[in-house]
């Protein structure tokens, strides 16, 4: 093989090592990094086609609108540089979760079970600091709960206790982990 052709395949492993670390890495792109992807793809397939295919060139011309055309010439690096340009998907959003949590506290549940069931669906765990085994054991009435986040619903736990039964307290997140501190 010659030079050329070992710096056309080295482009090409280029572009399939970039495709696979941009996917795996950072799976849902902004409107920036997609760019970004749109030009280092375009880049790389120009650069190993044009050293791959060498000297072939290119001739397209196409009508814009009515009475006005558009050629582009060149050879085969640019003319798929160009291809994979302007042929590129655009951008989508990365799909949004909603905000809002609900949970559906049955009757006779504690405030413990209720607690970690809240953690277990945002994938997370609990922490609890200060809670006696009483108020960890307090049975709850049931209820549907719904709030904006998973620490508004820890919080309204303590609404579902017979009165005084749990102490207040605070939650607070750090990734993974929610921490629930019974006020002083």
């Amino acid at each position: 093989m010659t030079t050329q052709l070992w710096i056309g395949v080295g482009f090409a492993i280029v572009l399939v090592v970039f495709h696979m670390v941009a996917f795996f890495w950072a799976p849902y792109q902004t409107p920036g990094q997609w760019n970004i992807l749109r030009l280092v793809n375009a880049l790389c397939a120009g650069c190993a086609g044009g050293f791959l295919i060498g000297e072939a060139t290119l001739h397209i011309t196409g009508e814009i609108a009515t009475g006005v055309q558009a050629t582009i010439d060149g050879t085969a690096g640019i003319a798929i540089f160009l291809i994979v340009w302007f042929t590129y998907q655009k951008y989508i959003p990365s799909p949004t979760l909603p905000e809002a949590q609900n949970l559906s506290v049955p009757e006779g549940w504690t405030f413990k079970q209720a607690a970690d069931a809240i953690a277990r669906q945002n994938a997370s765990v609990i922490q609890y600091f200060g809670f006696t085994e009483a108020e960890l054991k307090t049975v709850l009435r049931g209820q549907e709960l719904q709030s904006d986040t998973a620490i508004g619903l820890l919080k309204a736990l303590r609404g579902l206790a017979a009165t005084n039964a749990i102490r207040e307290y605070e939650v607070s997140f750090h990734k993974p982990v929610y921490e629930m501190r019974v006020r002083a």
